[in-house]
């Protein structure tokens, strides 16, 4: 059986195939300037856009109906972005450009690298070998769609501008919260068979941790972590050995951390002079401030 696994030589195939894809692309934005580079993004975020729902006519899709149909909700953080992308690239301001960006492409390399969709799908079976062509193709676009953007200059960065990626996170988590109740409450067969089962943190509407970390985390999460969270007022024991945490917002302490880890690295290249600048501005400030101490 031809099938992807982690670890397999079709695993790391796929990702080189989309490392080479996106050298290719930033070169091609290069040559060809920064027109190209927007009507590539436009068309191709659009696209993307559209498979989004016309997957629905694959027969792997069409078995599940009307189950089926949830998959073309903004179910998780990267539904959402392919929904919304085409619409950032459009109309959005600084801070949803920058929330393509930053999260398009940590979210996109993250599912290369964890493709749990395509994970043990026989692709020798047509179905299979469709829906796990249509999973790769629509994560490439959020990476290359946000850097493709910053690279030709269609959109500049600001690492001041950082602050705002958590509160956009969060906005996004509760987005899916909505869409699960909706789901919910329409009684889409198939779905959660109570509102307690909804919630649940082993159910696969937490895809995106929208309803907290993974029960498989709570040994850990016991030991320190979940105590550590508990000063964000965002996590609470509930006395019989498990733990409540508040959907959505919960998360976002922890993408707060992440961004001031990841954030500077991730916009360094186009921003190392701005950086460069604040950096000596600060030291001079402190020089002032030491001078006039000493008086």
């Amino acid at each position: 059986m031809i099938a992807v696994r982690y670890g397999n030589w079709l695993y790391f195939t796929l990702i080189f195939l989309m490392l080479g894809a996106t050298i290719l692309l930033l070169w091609l934005t290069k040559k060809k300037g920064k027109r190209w580079a927007d009507r590539f993004v436009f068309y191709m975020l659009w696209i993307n856009f559209a498979l989004h729902f016309l997957k629905q006519l694959n027969p792997y899709y069409m078995a599940e109906f009307p189950f089926s149909l949830t998959r073309s909700s903004p179910e998780n953080l990267c539904a959402v972005l392919v929904i919304a992308a085409p619409l950032i690239y459009c109309f959005g301001n600084a801070y949803a450009k920058d929330y393509l960006y930053y999260i398009g492409f940590l979210s996109g390399w993250l599912v290369f690298f964890t493709p749990t969709t395509a994970i043990g799908r026989d692709l020798g079976n047509l179905e299979n070998a469709i829906e796990v062509f249509r999973f790769y193709s629509c994560h490439a676009p959020l990476i290359l769609g946000g850097l493709m953007m910053v690279a030709s200059g269609n959109h500049k960065l600001d690492y001041r501008r950082l602050w705002a990626i958590p509160f956009a996170f969060v906005l996004v988590e509760l987005v899916i919260v909505i869409n699960a109740i909706f789901m919910q409450l329409v009684n889409i067969p198939g779905w959660a068979t109570s509102w307690q089962r909804l919630i649940s943190r082993d159910y696969f509407v937490n895809q995106s941790l929208s309803f907290g970390p993974p029960p498989g985390m709570d040994k850990v999460g016991n030991a320190w972590f979940y105590y550590l969270y508990m000063a964000t007022l965002t996590c609470f024991p509930l006395g019989n050995g498990e733990w409540f945490f508040l959907p959505a917002v919960w998360i976002g302490p922890a993408i707060a951390f992440g961004t001031m880890i990841a954030g500077i690295p991730l916009c360094y290249y186009w921003e190392r002079r701005h950086l460069q600048e604040d950096f000596e501005a600060f030291l001079q400030k402190a020089r002032m401030r030491k001078a006039v101490k000493r008086r």
